[in-house]
């Protein structure tokens, strides 16, 4: 096993969210990964390499984690490494030094030479950050947080050895601040964008493609998937508008309907979608009897936004490869922006580590090209098909890889 592969995976596992090696697999042995940990991992305080003077069965380093009492009950913690698991240890067994103070332990066969190559590699890169005077940062949620005063002391680590390396959370994850990636690949609000008149429509002024990709119109045919479901776009909307006029119940609470949304989304969309119809005459008990022409979906595209940073630690399993989303505003009868957003947010439909690690890229080589050209948004909608298309899902259900329509209604009750 090579050792960019378990000494830094392992670093990368205990102290962040892994972003290493994924394939996993399993030597059968009474001990299981948790994978409750994969969402929630233990971040070790710290953790340790050294060199054993006498190997054990060829076993020549000895790695450690610190944990804080009581984040791992037992005294096992295995994670996945490449493809296969490892087991660390906190009973005084097999390398480890004492039983129960939570300091985990495994002995590694590795080639010293490897080792030391793929440390003096990081510290040179933060050599040149320093150089260049440009900040290092880890992200603790979505915010950046210089990492320093870890690098200071990662950089007087003597490679040859004589006494342990102690590494401190996040130094692997290192990066440099890039703003081109905060609006080129995480949150995309560019109106060259979000206005492409070949993804997107205007309901108002009836811009654009009423069939475009990223419309409110086709997002809600790819969800009902009429084709594998046999349920119509049309009545798939309906369900949905109709959430909000009945009392649900949400986490054991009792939310009463709102139903303002008949007067300002619901009746005006109707209008549109049937000319010359009354107002009067669209009523709470009859408004389903009406047409909905979802191209008049009073839903403007505000926003496409990269959450991979919500998938899993691989250490621990591989369910989770976060979420893409589109945020979309809400407009009244008038096409005034209401109080109202409702934002699609999709899982990602990948399970492999080449696959995720592919599709991060995919993501990244957005900064590479201006916002609102042909590249980028053909490029950004290759992305997006991948997880808002009929279908992408399946064992979801319609096939569609939704996890969940978050709205935030202010416009039509509070609180």
């Amino acid at each position: 096993m090579q050792t960019k592969t378990i000494v830094i995976f392992i670093f990368s596992s205990f102290l962040i969210l892994s972003y290493s090696s994924c394939k996993r697999g399993n030597n059968g042995d009474s001990e299981k990964v948790n994978p409750a940990f994969e969402m929630n991992p233990p971040i070790a305080l710290s953790t340790e390499i050294r060199q054993i003077e006498k190997p054990e069965n060829n076993k020549n380093f000895l790695l450690t984690a610190t944990f804080t009492p009581g984040d791992i009950k037992n005294q096992f913690h295995r994670i996945f490494v490449d493809n296969d698991s490892l087991l660390l240890r906190d009973d005084g067994k097999e390398g480890d030094v004492k039983a129960g103070d939570n300091v985990f332990s495994v002995l590694i066969q590795e080639d010293p030479a490897i080792i030391k190559e793929e440390l003096t590699n990081i510290r040179n890169k933060f050599l040149i950050g320093m150089k260049n005077k440009v900040p290092l940062v880890k992200f603790v949620n979505r915010s950046p947080v210089s990492i320093a005063k870890g690098i200071e002391e990662f950089l007087q680590l003597d490679t040859s050895f004589r006494r342990p390396i102690k590494f401190l959370p996040g130094l692997f994850e290192a990066v440099p601040p890039d703003p081109l990636l905060i609006s080129k690949s995480l949150m995309i609000t560019d109106l060259g964008v979000v206005e492409d008149d070949t993804r997107t429509f205007n309901p108002c002024t009836l811009v654009g493609n009423p069939a475009g990709a990223w419309t409110f119109s086709t997002l809600i045919s790819n969800m009902a998937n009429t084709g594998a479901t046999g349920i119509t776009a049309e009545v798939f909307a309906r369900s949905l508008l109709r959430h909000w006029l009945i009392t649900n119940t949400v986490n054991t609470d009792n939310v009463a309907g709102r139903t303002g949304i008949l007067s300002s989304v619901i009746i005006p969309w109707i209008i549109k979608s049937n000319p010359g119809t009354p107002p009067a005459s669209i009523t709470l008990t009859n408004w389903e009897t009406f047409t909905l022409n979802l191209q008049f979906a009073p839903f403007k595209l505000l926003a496409i936004v990269n959450r991979l940073d919500l998938r899993g630690n691989s250490g621990y399993g591989f369910s989770n490869a976060g979420e893409g989303r589109f945020v979309f505003g809400v407009l009244n009868g008038t096409c005034n922006p209401l109080s109202f957003t409702v934002i699609f947010e999709y899982g990602i439909p990948k399970s492999k580590c080449a696959t995720v690690k592919a599709f991060a890229q995919q993501w990244v080589d957005l900064k590479t090209m201006v916002p609102g050209s042909a590249p980028y948004n053909a490029a950004l909608e290759t992305i997006t098909n991948q997880f808002a298309g009929a279908g992408v899902a399946s064992g979801k259900p319609n096939g569609s890889a939704l996890n969940q329509i978050r709205t935030n209604e202010i416009a039509l009750a509070f609180p």
